[in-house]
Formats: C-alpha cells, structure tokens, sequence
C-alpha cells in the first residue's frame, strides 16, 4: 500500500445462520469433485456439488456487491479494485448505464468531462420541457375547454343593431388575374352599399394587376377605388394610407389572395359590443386543402388554431394574433397607433413583415381588447410545396420570435393565465430544439417521433369527429400524422435559420420577394435604417429544403445509432 493513500472503510458483511444440515450435505458433496488431467481444479459436474474455495469466492463477491448496493463500501474503492482485477472501468460503466436506464436515470453523455453534472443538466432540461409541454396541453386544451364552458356568454357576445360604415383595404402586389376572385367575392357581400366601400392599393406590381382591379372597379358601380403607390411602400405603408383616406368607422383588411363570405363583413361588425374592442379577426380556412398530404395537414392545424387554441385568449378578450386575411379595426385605434405602425423597426433594423401580428400586440399593449368570431369566414390558397411552405414557416417564425421579444415588456400585466400561456409558447420555442439535440445524442429521438405520431394520430381523429358535428369539410383523420416529423425541422431548423435572418425584407412567399425594397422611396432621403444585410430568399429557400434531408439523414443515424450502439452513415 502506498505511503500516505488511505484505506477505503468498509463495514463488515452481517453472515445471517447457516443451517447445519445444508453445511454437512455441502462438505459431502465437494469430496465428489473431479480432477481433469493436466487442468485446474474446476466446477465439478451439475448435481456434484462444486470446490469449497470456488463456493467461498463466491460468497466474497456477492458480500462485496451487497456491501456497494448498501452505500457500506465506497463505489469509487470498488471501481478501483475492479481496475485492478482486469476487468477495467468500460464495463463497471456499462453496467452502470444498463442499471440507471432501467430505473429510468437520464444518463450523462459517455465524452462528458463531469458526468454527474451533465446528468443533472440533462435532468433539469428534461424536467423543464416537461412541465413546458403540461403547461401547454393545459392551457391549449384543458383550459380552453373550461373557459368555453364558465365563459360561455364571452363567445355569444353580438349586437346585430351595429351598423357603422365599413372600408375594405386590400393590400395588392402581383397578383395578376387571382385579384379578380377576391374583389368579385367583396361586391358580393351583404351589407348596406351606403355605408360599404372597398379600397385597392396596388403596390407598384410589376405585372398586370392594376389592370385586372380596375377592370372590375369599372363594374363596381362607384363603391371599389383602385389606387396606387407612387414607389414601392410596402403591406404596412399601403394600409396606413388607405386609412388616412378613409372616413368609415371600421376598416376591414383583407388579403389579396382571400375569398370571402358574403356573411363575412357583418359578422365581423356585430362583434363590436363595446368600444373597449378594437379588433375583431375572422375564420381563416384553406380552399385548396385537398391537394395533397402537405395541404390536408395545414388544414386541421387551422382548424385546430380557430376552434381551440385560441378559445382561451378568447375567453379573456386578448387574442395575440389576428390574421390580416380577413380582420376589422377601429379606425380611430388605427389613427392613434399611426405613428408606431409607420416607424416599425428593431433593434434599428426596419421590420417589414409579421404585420398582423404586431398590430395586434400594439392594440393590447395600449389597453384595448381583441376578439374573434367564427361566424365570418373566408378561403385562403395554403402552399402545396415543401418549399414554399418552409419559406411560409420561416417568416412566420420570425414574426413569432420578434413578437417573442416585444411581448416581454407587456405580457406579464395581462391576465396571469394569459401571461403564464405567452411565457410558455416563447420558452417552448428554445426549449424543444434542446430536446431534439438531446434525443438525438442519447438515442431516444426514435421514442420521441413515435410519441408525437400517437399524439398527431389522437388530435386527428378528433378533429374528424367534432368537425363532422359542426357540418364542415373534413379531410383524412390521419392527416395531421404528417405534422409529427414536420415540427422537429420547423423547431431544430427553421428556428435558429430564423433567428439569423430577422433583418430580411423579403416575403418569400407566392414570387413576392420584390415587395419590401429600400424604404426610401416612402419616406425620403434618410427616414429610416436600412437593413443589415440584403438577404435573397432564393438561398434561404434551399437551405430550407435542404434541412428536410438532413433532418432525415440525421434521424436515421440515430436509429440505427440506438438499436446497435454504433455510429453508422447510412447508406447511400
């Protein structure tokens, strides 16, 4: 023994009474052991007993393995002794992680410098994302069904004797022939043509949309003006002005892509109870859903987002988002917010989209209320390709993230559950891309898919239940199964892909990357800063398209990583 090395302590092993009888028929039956020819002393055949030094080894071992199970013997002593005997520290290890994963344990990362503290932190993580996602299966679905049932009078609330005068801003850059649907659907809607007029502003389209909107104005009868920017404004600008020119008390924004109900415009008015309510946002649905699988699933998310996870802002009159496809302002809540709509930046960078949105949050964080009905309804085209629907989510995203930021400043006066469900949607953002990266280091990504598919699988077939009851056009009821491997490239990918370019400007969306150019023209010579870098959605759409394959890529090798302990490229 070393100078100076202490002897690990150990508590005798407590030999509970043999029984006498057992001891004598053991002493019997080892003079019975055989001897091999030129071999050691080995166990002796089944039923002949076996060496009394072999027994007495053995009795040692399972001493000492009781004594580390009862804390009696320092592990790190018996590890080294281990180490000593030949057997090595990689099977001590091996064993340790087969014990601790059937116990449940979050293993620490076999190349981590302190594995207790990376168990800790894996812990902590796991423990984090799993109150994250209570909170929101809670408040998304548990809440929401108790706030529909004591709240019932919030979502009733209508006052069909309010007949205020109505503008319709429709937003127009290159739409072509497709604008032709959407204005012919707003001259028929029912409402008083004294007090309904439709404004167009056509945002310096470099194809022949002018032509097509003041083809049908020319049929209009005098209620739809046809208008355009002098230079390129963009969305934002081009509402603020047809504001400014407006007189009417309520101005409905409407997308140019939209079809609307004839039930659309008045269902929205009627909403206006009480003049705390500023905006009132409409039912969004998609007309093209059954194209294929990736359209069927962004049919039951929006159906999803309307008639559930919604329904609590709703109950509590604070909607954060209002989809600029069919929504109703006051305009005098417009003109007060004027000045913030028509300087929007940040960080000094100017932000030229997520404008619904950030309308939205502006309208609540100056006091008013925002609500919603299902009772107005209008038809949007979803994209149909990959592409165009990760460059769709990667400007939603960014308008979430930025939104993310702003809200912190306003959010926690709000009601707390309000408050606890906009906290928990913005952490869940950062929160499950960790998760991702550890599946994927752990093994476990295969559990988590499967997990989310079940899940997927679940809420479909309740959206093809209660939609059948509600009398709507349903698709397959596993069409939201899709969506399982779809959200961990939105949260892994698109996110941090997200994060890095929130100084974009293009739309990258339906060929309108042209849309938002340098400002200038707008506001003159210096009005504001321009962007830090010019970012072309081409790339960006690539890079998009590309981390579906890699998301794939890496799936695989995780899977094959889990079932045979081995890291493995997969084949070609």
């Amino acid at each position: 023994m070393e100078r100076g090395r202490r002897r690990a302590l150990r508590a005798p092993a407590v030999r509970q009474p043999r029984d006498q009888g057992a001891e004598r028929r053991r002493r019997r039956h080892a003079l019975h052991r055989r001897v091999r020819p030129g071999r050691r002393l080995g166990r002796a055949p089944a039923g002949r007993g076996q060496l009394q030094g072999t027994a007495r080894r053995g009795r040692r071992a399972h001493d000492r393995a009781r004594n580390v199970r009862l804390h009696r013997i320092d592990p790190r002593h018996e590890a080294g002794r281990a180490a000593r005997r030949g057997r090595g520290l990689r099977a001590l290890g091996r064993a340790r992680r087969v014990r601790e994963a059937r116990r449940g344990v979050v293993a620490a990362p076999p190349w981590s410098d302190d594995p207790e503290g990376a168990a800790v932190l894996n812990a902590a993580l796991l423990l984090l994302l799993q109150t994250l996602g209570l909170v929101l299966f809670f408040n998304r679905y548990i809440a929401t069904l108790a706030v529909k049932i004591l709240k019932r009078n919030v979502f009733e609330e209508r006052d069909p004797s309010f007949e205020p005068t109505v503008t319709v801003v429709v937003p127009m850059f290159n739409e072509g022939a497709g604008i032709r649907a959407t204005l012919e659907s707003l001259l028929a809607v029912e409402y008083p043509r004294d007090k309904y007029e439709i404004i167009v502003i056509d945002d310096c389209s470099t194809d022949d949309s002018y032509q097509h909107a003041q083809a049908v104005a020319r049929r209009a009868g005098g209620c739809l003006r046809v208008l355009r920017n002098a230079k390129n404004m963009g969305k934002r600008r081009s509402i603020n002005r047809a504001v400014l020119l407006s007189r009417s008390e309520i101005i409905v924004s409407v997308d140019s892509d939209v079809i609307v109900d004839k039930a659309a415009v008045r269902g929205l008015v009627v909403r206006f109870t009480k003049p705390q309510i500023a905006a009132v946002g409409g039912k969004v649905d998609i007309g093209n859903k059954h194209d294929n699988w990736l359209t069927k699933m962004q049919s039951v998310k929006y159906w999803y987002s309307y008639h559930s996870i919604k329904s609590l802002e709703w109950a509590f009159q604070r909607v954060a988002c209002l989809s600029g496809c069919l929504t109703a302002y006051r305009r005098s809540v417009l003109l007060e917010l004027h000045p913030i709509l028509e300087h929007r930046s940040f960080c000094g960078v100017s932000i030229k989209y997520g404008e619904d949105r950030f309308l939205t949050r502006q309208i609540i964080k100056a006091g008013y209320l925002t609500t919603m009905t299902l009772d107005s309804v209008c038809w949007t085209q979803a994209p149909n390709k990959i592409g165009d629907y990760l460059s769709q989510q990667l400007r939603w995203r960014r308008s979430f993230i930025i939104d993310c930021f702003g809200g912190l400043s306003h959010m926690w006066r709000l009601n707390p559950i309000i408050g606890i469900h906009y906290f928990s949607l913005c952490m869940f953002v950062v929160a499950y891309p960790a998760l991702l990266m550890s599946s994927i280091i752990h093994g476990t990504l295969f559990v988590l898919l499967t997990r989310q598919v079940i899940i997927a699988a679940v809420l479909g077939l309740v959206y093809y239940w209660k939609a059948k009851k509600l009398g709507l056009e349903v698709v397959h009821p596993l069409s939201l199964v899709p969506a399982a491997l779809v959200v961990p490239v939105l949260y892994a990918l698109i996110t941090p892909l997200a994060l890095f370019t929130l100084d974009s400007g293009s739309w990258e969306t339906r060929d309108h990357d042209d849309a938002a150019t340098d400002d200038r023209g707008a506001l003159g010579e210096g009005g504001v800063v321009e962007p830090v870098a010019g970012i072309n959605s081409a790339p960006i759409t690539v890079a998009a398209t590309a981390a579906v394959s890699v998301a794939t890529a890496t799936a695989q090798v995780a899977q094959v990583a889990s079932a045979t302990g081995r890291f493995e490229l997969p084949a070609a």
